[in-house]
């Protein structure tokens, strides 16, 4: 796993899964991910690695620069992001 933050391993489950997934709605992470997401989400906006866009009753959420630099991301492209959560995940 890819945890350099003091993290629950949870929280950087639904960080992950938001940058893997991103653009993400957070009506559909809820359905992946469970009500832990109205916990996780506003803490990992707080901590500068998400960015969420109201779009109708929901959020559109995607991963920041500071994510991408916090935990050193080479790739700028959705397909190379999901390869380096795949080889942090392996």
């Amino acid at each position: 796993s890819f945890g350099k933050a003091e993290m629950a391993p949870g929280v950087m489950r639904t960080l992950s899964t938001i940058a893997y997934n991103q653009p993400v709605l957070q009506s559909e992470l809820f359905r992946n991910i469970g009500a832990r997401v109205y916990e996780d989400v506003p803490a990992l906006i707080e901590m500068g690695f998400v960015h969420a866009k109201k779009v109708g009753q929901t959020k559109e959420l995607t991963i920041t620069k500071k994510f991408m630099e916090y935990f050193g991301v080479e790739a700028s492209s959705k397909d190379g992001i999901r390869k380096w959560i795949e080889s942090m995940s392996s």
